[in-house]
């Protein structure tokens, strides 16, 4: 990142503006965090970005964003990396919310929210950033609109005391999307509605777990409510992986390859929830060895609890079709 040190340059100049301690106060170099959030309001519209090489409280205040990133230099999950605290009086203005990207660990510990809209805006979260509040949402949406919550490469929604996301819209007057990339982790209750809304989460690639995903939202009053997975289809995703020893299935992978050369062994599926999830199973060593596969607990496999793979390239398809019930499909 390259510095410029002519103090008589103002920050509207720069698409970049730098919080860091360590440095002298010059340009779009700050030292002083209220200097720094004050020099927001003066950059030209959409090219406000902002490193943070430091850990800070927010000062109280609106600070424009429109157009803001905020950046930082390290990881951050539930600690480390660096954290802004966005305390009470501390709010975002701007038509959209701002960007966290790149280890900033956004926690809000305001009794109000630290960015309202009025629908129909998008937030992204990516790059190892985390969203947590501990009594007030972070983000609020006060009128209809679609909504999107853009989640990708490691981010993570914490529920710090508080959801991240609440909707005050009327009845069935917002859409709620969330598109989760590889490796977000989301934790339950992390969305909020006063009424009820349309909900959907959307997970990106064909290897993601919907499992992995949770959609327990105490106080999301929902009028419908939906997890897909866009590149997924019955017939698509085999993935294939290959086991020789007893295992629990997940919907990472869609083709199981079964080696029982050194002993037969149990392939144990994943609870059937009606999602239409195909997966296929072949026993691919010539042994006296069996490969079986166990529906979870007491579920059936055509009816009965197991199925038995008990010679060379012998394999079978099945389908979630409904709570506790997989199909033999082919």
């Amino acid at each position: 990142m390259a510095r410029t040190q002519a103090t008589s340059i103002k920050p509207q100049a720069y698409s970049q503006i730098v919080y860091d301690t360590t440095a002298t106060q010059a340009n779009n170099i700050y030292t002083n965090i209220t200097d720094f959030f004050n020099a927001i309001s003066s950059m030209a519209k959409g090219t406000k970005t902002l490193t943070i090489l430091s850990s800070v409280t927010a000062p109280s205040g609106a600070w424009n964003t429109e157009g803001c990133v905020f950046e930082g230099n390290g990881s951050a999950y539930d600690a480390g990396g660096i954290t802004i605290t966005f305390a009470t009086g501390t709010t975002l203005t701007g038509a959209s919310p701002p960007k966290f990207t790149k280890g900033i660990r956004a926690r809000s510990t305001s009794s109000s929210n630290i960015y309202t809209g009025a629908g129909g805006y998008t937030f992204n979260v990516s790059e190892v950033a985390t969203i947590q509040s501990t009594t007030a949402a972070f983000f609020k949406s006060t009128t209809g609109g679609q909504d999107i919550i853009a989640a990708g490469s490691s981010a993570r929604f914490l529920n710090d005391g508080y959801e991240n996301y609440e909707s005050t819209a009327g009845a069935f007057a917002s859409t709620i999307v969330i598109n989760y990339q590889l490796g977000v982790a989301v934790r339950n209750n992390t969305l909020r509605s006063t009424n009820s809304q349309v909900y959907v989460q959307v997970l990106d690639t064909v290897s993601m777990d919907a499992s992995g995903f949770p959609t327990t939202h105490t106080n999301l009053s929902v009028g419908f409510g939906l997890l897909l997975n866009r590149n997924y289809s019955p017939n698509l995703s085999y993935q294939p992986v290959t086991k020789t020893a007893n295992y629990t299935v997940t919907k990472s992978n869609g083709h199981f390859r079964g080696d029982a050369t050194s002993a037969s062994f149990t392939f144990t599926l994943p609870a059937a929830t009606g999602t239409g999830y195909t997966l296929s199973f072949k026993k691919i060593d010539s042994s006296a060895n069996t490969v079986t596969i166990d529906g979870n607990g007491s579920e059936t496999i055509d009816g009965a609890t197991t199925y038995v793979l008990s010679t060379q390239y012998q394999g079978v398809t099945i389908m979630d079709v409904a709570t506790g019930v997989w199909d033999i499909v082919s």
